[in-house]
């Protein structure tokens, strides 16, 4: 990228919600970035290949969600549209809705949600996967005054990474792990959604953004440090990272760093180190689970946990310390 466009980049940039998907585009000419985008979001009743939308369920700045129905089983769907952006960024937000269906194409497994349509259509792509009664961990700590207990999370975590560790044996990694995207039943289940920003494991990133590369930025509140720098190499090992960062927010109710704007926040997984989360929560097994989080967030991925396995039998101690309880998470009303 131009040195006279890093401005511009940063300001966009340290507009976004840290803990929001940042996928920056560029167009390609100075009139295509002026233009807004001209295709709005599709009307409910509207049909998108074999999916009918009922009501609008989760909005974005790089995707919208809807619940719809596929016409000819009368299946629920979740059904995901690129979000109006300007014309230069569409290209992007599509590629990515690509990147996801060519994952769960591949990618068959109880928790991730299952692909039941796309298409890749030039004015209107979409994907539809099963439609799950849940909320998003992040919803949920919300909703229970700002942080969930520790067993809940360790049990979130451990399906989770059995969906993560899916993906890593097929060479794949999620690459944005965080609460939004781990959906959560009232029994417990969870699917790993929005596989959109996935990479094969052993890519590097780009060296810069430009009109033909865009670099992968992901999620600043829970971005491993490697996806920071350019020419860097992930691996599975990436995604322990956001799945410690995730587990920070979702038992102390505090994002690992406290900084507002994104780039400082990215700054601060390259260099800072974050509080222990047992300085804020002291509860059985805290201790145990804030060793675990710290090993998980390292900075270095050699540093982090290896082997699922590993990873697992560390959670499951955990567990026990806490003992069984109920399974119950939260009533659907």
């Amino acid at each position: 990228m131009p040195a006279a466009d890093y401005p511009d980049y940063l300001a966009r940039l340290d507009a976004a919600d840290v803990t929001q998907t940042a996928v920056i585009g560029r167009a390609s000419t100075v009139a295509d970035a002026a233009e807004p985008d001209d295709t709005p979001l599709p009307p409910l009743g509207a049909f998108l290949g074999r999916c009918r939308l009922r009501t609008h369920m989760a909005a974005g700045r790089n995707s919208a969600v809807y619940r719809g129905e596929l016409w000819d089983l009368r299946i629920p769907v979740a059904v995901k549209v690129p979000a109006p952006r300007r014309r230069g960024d569409r290209p992007v937000l599509a590629a990515h809705l690509r990147t996801e269906f060519e994952v769960l194409a591949r990618l068959g497994h109880a928790n991730v949600a299952r692909l039941w349509d796309y298409r890749d259509d030039p004015e209107l792509p979409h994907l539809a996967t099963e439609y799950v009664e849940s909320v998003t961990l992040e919803h949920l700590r919300a909703s229970h005054g700002g942080r969930v207990a520790p067993k809940l999370a360790v049990r979130v975590a451990l399906k989770t990474l059995d969906a993560l560790a899916a993906a890593w044996r097929l060479g794949v990694a999620h690459r944005d792990v965080k609460p939004d995207n781990l959906l959560v039943t009232p029994h417990g289940d969870v699917k790993v959604i929005d596989w959109g920003m996935a990479g094969e494991i052993g890519e590097e990133l780009p060296a810069a953004p430009s009109a033909d590369t865009i670099r992968f930025l992901g999620t600043p509140a829970y971005l491993p440090p490697e996806m920071a720098r350019p020419n860097r190499p992930f691996d599975h090992r990436t995604d322990m990272y956001g799945l410690g960062a995730t587990l920070y927010h979702a038992v102390t109710g505090r994002l690992p760093f406290a900084h507002r704007k994104p780039t400082q926040m990215v700054l601060a997984h390259l260099t800072e180190t974050p509080v222990p989360p047992f300085d804020y929560v002291q509860e059985p097994g805290m201790l145990r689970l804030t060793d675990v989080i710290l090993r998980l967030m390292a900075k270095a991925p050699a540093d982090r946990f290896d082997r699922p396995d590993e990873l697992r039998d560390e959670l499951t101690r955990i567990l026990a310390e806490h003992g069984s309880g109920s399974s119950k998470v939260f009533r659907v009303k």
